[in-house]
Parts: C-alpha cells; structure tokens; sequence
C-alpha cells in the first residue's frame, strides 16, 4: 500500500510505465492511455447505443463475432508485444483501448438485451451517474 501512494501521479496505476500516459502539469494521470479509452469507449457506446439502429438490426450470432472483433483488437495487440517484442505505440494504445472500450459497451448491451428493456436503461443510467 505504502509503494501505491509513493508512485501515485508519477505512473499510471495500471501497468506503471510512465511513457503509456499523459503529464498535467508535472503530475501523471494515473490511468494509461489504453485503460482510459475503454473506459471513455464504454461509456459513449452505452450513452449512443440507444440510437444506433444498427446494432439492434443484427442478428445475436452477429452481435457476438463483432463484439469478439472489436475486444480482440487489445488481445492481438498484446500478444504482438509479448511473443514478438513488438513495443506498441500510444496511438496504438488508443485505437485499441476505445474498439475495446466499445466491444464492452456492446456486450453489456447484448447481456441486458435479454432483460426488459427498462432494466437495462436503469443500469445503464447508474454508471453514467
């Protein structure tokens, strides 16, 4: 616990590598690029789903393999740099973040498809509160 205060806002929390971030004013964000962008992803799919007719076009075969695709695209990426040494890129960071932030936001939606619809808003209106 004393070793998270000491390198609070000089790393991120997550993977504690001060390249993978922004600086503010001589203080780190405490989230890496990749982790603040599925959350951003997340959050603006559960926020926009709801008037993406597209989405709810597709059958739940196809709802899956595009959400697979769009998580897998954090997977693929690290793989690549831990069997390849492939040191990836804070663009890359970002792009993979936010496709993945989206593919949970569509996952959750798919989950609580099911439910009646009611219930899905309720739960969705407590994470954006």
């Amino acid at each position: 616990m004393k070793r998270f205060f000491e390198n609070f806002g000089k790393a991120p929390l997550c993977n504690g590598r001060e390249e993978t971030t922004f600086e503010i004013f001589g203080f780190r964000f405490f989230l890496c690029y990749r982790c603040l962008f599925i959350i951003i992803g997340l959050l603006l799919t559960a926020y926009f789903i709801k008037r993406c007719k597209f989405f709810y076009r597709l059958s739940r075969k196809q709802k899956v393999i595009l959400i697979i695709a769009l998580i897998s695209t954090t997977v693929i990426d690290g793989v690549c740099q831990y069997f390849f040494s492939i040191e990836s890129t804070n663009f890359r960071r970002i792009v993979t973040g936010f496709l993945a932030g989206i593919g949970f936001g569509m996952f959750t939606e798919t989950i609580f498809e099911a439910q009646p619809r009611k219930k899905a808003r309720v739960y969705v209106m407590i994470l954006l509160k």
